[in-house]
């Protein structure tokens, strides 16, 4: 099982050991697109053309096989016959059934599943790969950051219904931790507090 952890920034793991991942410089956008894509078969010229939109097509298409062979040489060997990557002439996309973990997927399928808010929001262990400033990133940055704001406030909600005040306290602290200046978090925690009895 190959684990890979989004957040905060890149980490491989495998049998509990980190993995190293020494490649060019545009072979981890590569492996994100990929990765935050893999249900669908990408386009080479299109993902070409995203990735180095600066220089001919030419010479995007060239760095393209390159930067796939970077990646294929700093992924660990595919166990069995379950290949990282499906290939065709035209397409490239992450085997969806390959034997891996993604904490982006994982995150967002407990975001689905209202009594698993809690363990969705330990996963969330900073914004997606901060470290990459590409145009395509920063759409999927800024959601992926609403999902776990949006998740962090039905936390609170669902505490003070519970009547659990410390507990949404605890919430709204990591929700102020994440956003300083988010003003309905300031509001929550000002009226969390007083509720406690820290007037």
């Amino acid at each position: 099982m190959l684990n890979i952890h989004l957040f905060g920034y890149l980490r491989l793991f495998t049998a509990g050991q980190a993995l190293p991942f020494t490649t060019l410089p545009k072979t981890q956008p590569l492996f994100a697109y990929l990765l935050l894509h893999r249900h669908e078969a990408v386009a080479r010229d299109s993902l070409a053309f995203l990735l180095w939109d600066d220089v001919p097509e030419s010479e995007a298409r060239a760095n393209l096989r390159r930067h796939l062979h970077d990646l294929n040489k700093a992924l660990p060997p595919a166990p069995g016959n379950t290949p990282w990557l499906l290939r065709s002439g035209t397409t490239i996309q992450w085997n969806p059934a390959a034997p891996f973990y993604l904490d982006v997927a994982e995150f967002e399928a407990r975001c689905d599943v209202p009594h698993q808010l809690a363990e969705a929001v330990t996963l969330y262990t900073g914004d997606l790969l901060p470290n990459l400033y590409d145009d395509w990133l920063i759409p999927e940055r800024e959601r992926l950051q609403m999902r776990y704001i949006n998740a962090l406030l039905q936390l609170i909600d669902r505490e003070r219904a519970r009547g659990d005040l410390r507990q949404a306290q605890m919430v709204a602290q990591l929700l102020l931790n994440h956003d300083p200046l988010r003003e309905d978090a300031v509001r929550q925690m000002m009226t969390l507090r007083y509720q406690l009895g820290d007037r």
